[in-house]
């Protein structure tokens, strides 16, 4: 279901807003450009949450490495191709 949102804008943000709407631009009412600025920032939080999660993961590798508790990329490898 969906839900509405009352904003209060400057004359000048809603100024903004409407040149980004309408005949010649992406959005045909400026609720989809505030829309489409929404999902943007949802997938871009997403991607940044994706990027973290594959850092973190890089720094738990390189501790191993240095822990010394990890198996070598050659050694996986290997272990691979004795396998088939």
């Amino acid at each position: 279901m969906a839900k509405s949102l009352n904003l209060s804008l400057t004359n000048e943000l809603r100024d903004f807003i409407d040149s980004k709407s309408g005949d010649g631009t992406d959005y045909s009412t400026p609720t989809e450009y505030v829309r489409g600025l929404i999902r943007a920032e949802k997938k871009a939080e997403i991607s940044r949450s994706g990027q973290l999660g594959y850092q973190v993961s890089l720094l738990r590798r390189a501790e191993e490495m240095l822990e010394g508790n990890y198996i070598a990329h050659e050694d996986v490898r290997k272990n691979i191709l004795n396998d088939l």
